[in-house]
């Protein structure tokens, strides 16, 4: 397996992101959170014309953060409570101006490590 457990990596900075498209009917990507302290990017382009949720489920994963950034690494939003159904989650989302976004992805908890699945939507 690559460095860090998936094949993704390495993933641990803005400029390495790993990209993903809404070409597939359900976007996602499964990676990993190895060893503890790694931290994920994942980068998308993004439009004013359409919403979107970006969301790891309770099922798929161990406690995570998520933080979304745009182009310049400004953050926008950040969520590490998620719900009965959602480890984490960033929904109804749209951007102001069309471009890249980012998404970092890090354990909640100190020296958490394991796999995840990440799911990203997109709705007009």
């Amino acid at each position: 397996m690559p460095q860090g457990g998936d094949k993704y990596e390495p993933d641990n900075s803005m400029a390495s992101a790993s990209t993903i498209t809404f070409d597939e009917p359900t976007p996602s990507q499964r990676h990993a959170i190895l060893p503890a302290g790694d931290v994920d990017f994942i980068k998308f382009y993004a439009d004013p014309n359409h919403g979107y949720n970006i969301e790891v489920p309770a099922a798929s994963a161990f406690p995570l953060k998520l933080t979304l950034f745009d182009a310049q690494g400004n953050e926008l939003r950040s969520d590490d409570q998620g719900s009965s159904h959602f480890i984490a989650r960033i929904g109804e989302w749209t951007p102001t101006i069309a471009g890249w976004y980012y998404i970092k992805v890090e354990a909640k908890n100190v020296g958490g490590e394991g796999y995840y699945r990440i799911f990203f939507g997109q709705w007009t």
